[in-house]
């Protein structure tokens, strides 16, 4: 598992929690198991774009694309994670 050039920070809605996702698997684990948000075609799309992801590495930035355009359009902050900080990231 390859993990995205720019891990992404999303705020979580319990208590100020944030989740780093860095990869593909995370991404579908958030959606899966975090999403706080209605089930709408981006997020569709994110789910079918991850899963490709997941068995075909050459579709890491499409993934990373399908995830940041469910969150836009559920308007879930996010960031993306500082150069300096990605050495030890965490995954969701």
């Amino acid at each position: 598992m390859e993990l995205w050039d720019i891990p992404i920070i999303v705020a979580g809605s319990e208590s100020g929690v944030a989740y780093t996702i860095g990869d593909s698997r995370a991404a579908i684990d958030f959606l899966l198991m975090r999403w706080p948000c209605t089930l709408n075609q981006s997020y569709q799309t994110a789910i079918y774009v991850c899963g490709r992801s997941i068995a075909d590495r050459n579709e890491n930035a499409a993934a990373q694309e399908a995830f940041i355009a469910a969150l836009s359009d559920a308007d879930i902050a996010f960031d993306f994670m500082p150069a300096s900080s990605q050495g030890g990231q965490a995954k969701a």
